[in-house]
This record gives structure tokens, C-alpha cells and sequence, in this order.
């Protein structure tokens, strides 16, 4: 979603579709392409809740920490073996760590035998 200063008319720029709701002065908007998603997580019974730029979600935030923690773990690790860490091996840690963690199912998710990969794309890990 995209956040509008007080006062500002709203408007629908380039690659915003118009407002979706307004509240306390914030006027959401749904960007372009959001609206297929939606309708493909309608299907599945999943709610797409967009927030506003600034807006905190606390189990996103949880999920970010957990990421974090894997990757400071895993670096941490490298560098006691290692006296450099490429950057580009770290943008690999965060990728595999988000890999994995989305390849299993949560024990309190929506489903206790698909993973959230599963579900979004369709693929199983073999």
C-alpha cells in the first residue's frame, strides 16, 4: 500500500489502482497486478492484507527476527573458519534460510501438510 501525506489528495499515479480504503487520514491503495493475487488467495481462502508504508505487522516482524537470528547464526559460524564473508555469500544465507523456513509446514499454520512454499507455488520438495 502506499501512503498518502495528510491533506493530499488522493489520487491513482502510475501503477496504483484507486484507493482502496482511507483511514485516519492514510489512504490505501492497491498496486497494479495486486488484484489477480487477490483473486487467486480469495480461491485458496487466504486473506492478502496490504499495509501502508510504515504500517508494522508484528508476526512479519517475528518472522524477519527469526531470519535474522538464522543468518547471524550461520555468519557467525563462517566466521570463525573464515576471515572474510563475501557479500554475496550472505545474500545466499538469507535466501536459503527463507528457503528452508518456507519449505516446511508451521506448527500453527493454515495447513499441516503443506508448506507456505507449497501452497504459493504448487512445487513439493522431493
Amino acid at each position: 500500500g502506499v501512503q498518502s501525506p495528510r491533506g493530499a489528495k488522493a489520487q491513482a499515479g502510475p501503477g496504483l489502482q484507486a484507493p482502496v480504503s482511507s483511514h485516519r487520514g492514510t489512504v490505501r491503495r492497491e498496486p497494479e497486478g495486486q488484484a489477480p493475487q487477490r483473486a487467486a488467495f480469495a480461491d485458496m481462502q487466504i486473506e492478502l492484507n496490504a499495509v501502508t508504508k510504515g504500517e508494522h505487522v508484528p508476526e512479519i516482524e517475528r518472522l524477519n527476527r527469526t531470519i535474522k537470528e538464522r543468518v547471524r547464526s550461520i555468519y557467525n559460524e563462517l566466521k570463525r573458519h573464515f576471515t572474510k564473508v563475501p557479500g554475496v555469500l550472505i545474500r545466499e544465507m538469507v535466501y536459503a534460510t527463507t528457503f528452508w523456513l518456507n519449505s516446511f509446514p508451521a506448527a500453527d499454520g493454515i495447513s499441516d501438510t503443506l508448506s507456505p512454499r507449497a501452497m504459493l507455488t504448487g512445487t513439493k520438495l522431493h
